[in-house]
């Protein structure tokens, strides 16, 4: 009969275990590790320091790019409509499943058009991305609610770029209501958010419409939905997010 040594259990480290406690160690920690936070307005440092969070990378800072005023403009869409319109009430672009499951608690709403036969069927008959395909989809569906719509972006640079194309260079459709756009990846991905710079700059002295982006190939899904969770946060959802540290 086989003889098994004894195994040594592994002893683990002391861990703090209140949620709270948790989140407020963290920003923190995250606030001496990235001074550039404190030349940020008040309202993007909270974006930023919450899009650190999402992703463990300090460095991500100067590579935030946003528009004047940005999470003011954005809440505007909800508190300063003719109709004080809750957040359920505005269309929401998701580039992804995974994206849309991660803002779900907002806005369980949002929508997301790539995994759907009808982009796949475009897609392979087009030989384009589906990404590309469901931003042709939801413009085509959408029309003149493109203008109302936020969108989100944390996967393809390729929906990123063909949204770009309907709305600056074919002027089939017009500006968004904002722009999330996080876009990962080496093919595309820093060109995409590159182009987006430089189409606001091109439409000038037009106003853009609000945007955040990360400069670079970084990206992703966890920092877009960082960047909007923290917009929309109020009071209890502010505390709310140390729950799951």
């Amino acid at each position: 009969m086989a003889k098994f040594l004894p195994v040594k259990k592994p002893i683990l480290p002391p861990y703090p275990q209140d949620p709270l406690a948790i989140t407020r160690l963290s920003f923190e920690r995250i606030d001496r590790a990235c001074p550039l936070l404190a030349s940020l307005s008040p309202s993007l440092r909270v974006l930023a320091r919450r899009m650190v969070h999402a992703c463990g990378q300090p460095d991500i800072v100067p590579s935030i790019k946003a528009s004047d005023n940005f999470v003011e403009e954005v809440q505007k869409l909800r508190h300063e409509s003719p109709h004080r319109l809750p957040l359920a009430e505005i269309p929401i672009f998701c580039d992804s499943a995974m994206l849309c499951a991660a803002i779900a608690t907002r806005a369980p709403h949002a929508r997301c058009f790539t995994h759907t036969p009808a982009a796949k069927l475009k897609a392979r008959e087009q030989n384009i991305t589906r990404a590309m395909a469901a931003i042709d989809l939801y413009c085509q569906q959408a029309g003149e609610e493109v203008a109302k719509t936020i969108f989100l972006f944390g996967s393809a640079p390729t929906a990123l770029l063909r949204l770009l194309q309907h709305c600056y260079v074919e002027r089939s459709v017009q500006l968004p209501a904002a722009l999330f756009a996080f876009p990962v990846g080496f093919v595309s991905a820093s060109e995409s958010k590159q182009a987006l710079l430089e189409c606001v700059e091109s439409n000038l002295p037009h106003k853009p419409p609000p945007y955040i982006t990360l400069v670079g190939h970084l990206g992703g899904s966890a920092l877009a939905a960082a960047a909007f969770n923290a917009t929309f946060d109020d009071e209890a959802d502010a505390t709310s997010m140390g729950r799951v540290a």
